[in-house]
C-alpha cells in the first residue's frame, strides 16, 4: 500500500461525538479553573458563562480546523503530522485569546478582567496546546486499539472458516460415497 492510498492517521474529528469530546474537554477546563482553590478570585455565574462560552468557541475551531485539515496533516509522518496539528492549536488559540480579551477590554467587566494581555493569550495558547496533543493521541490511541480489534477479530473469523471448510468437504464426500 502506497503512503498516498494509505488510510489517514490523524484522529477523525468530524464526528459528532469527537466534537462532542472537544467541547467536553474545554467545558471541563473551565470547570477545574473556577473550582481551583487559588483563592485570588471568586468567579459570579457570568464570568463562568463568559469563560465557558470561551472556552466552548475555542474548542470548534480548532476541532474544525483539525477536521479539515485531516488529509494534508495526515501526509505528514505522524511525528511531524502531530506537532504541526499542535502548533496549529496553539496559533487559533493565540488569535481567538487576542480578539476576546480585546472585546472584552472594550466592553468591560470579564473573565479575563485583571490579566494583561500577554498572560490571557499566552495562557490560554498553551492549556489549548495541551488539551488538543492530549485529546489528539488518546484518539489516536483509540482509532489504533478498535483498529486492531477489529483485525484480531478478522483474523479470527478467517481461522475458523479455514478450519470449518476441510470438515465440510470430507462430509460432504463420505455422504456422495455412502449414497453411492
Amino acid at each position: 500500500m502506497s503512503p498516498a492510498s494509505a488510510p489517514p492517521w490523524m484522529p477523525e474529528l468530524c464526528r459528532l461525538p469527537r466534537l462532542a469530546a472537544m467541547l467536553g474537554l474545554a467545558e471541563l477546563v473551565v470547570v477545574v479553573l473556577a473550582l481551583a482553590p487559588d483563592g485570588s478570585r471568586h468567579w459570579t455565574f457570568g464570568e463562568l458563562l463568559s469563560a465557558s462560552g470561551f472556552a466552548l468557541w475555542l474548542a470548534l475551531a480548532v476541532t474544525a480546523s483539525l477536521c479539515l485539515l485531516r488529509q494534508t496533516l495526515s501526509r505528514l509522518p505522524p511525528v511531524l503530522g502531530a506537532i504541526a496539528a499542535t502548533v496549529l492549536a496553539t496559533l487559533i488559540a493565540v488569535v481567538c485569546a487576542g480578539i476576546v480579551h480585546a472585546l472584552y477590554a472594550v466592553l468591560g467587566d470579564s473573565f479575563a478582567s485583571g490579566i494583561s494581555f500577554w498572560r490571557f493569550t499566552l495562557g490560554s495558547a498553551a492549556t489549548t496546546a495541551l488539551i488538543a496533543a492530549l485529546a489528539l493521541r488518546y484518539f489516536y490511541v483509540s482509532d489504533r486499539w478498535a483498529a486492531q480489534v477489529q483485525a484480531n477479530a478478522r483474523a479470527q473469523a478467517d481461522a475458523l472458516q479455514a478450519r470449518i471448510r476441510p470438515h465440510f468437504l470430507f462430509n460432504s464426500m463420505n455422504l456422495i460415497a455412502s449414497l453411492l
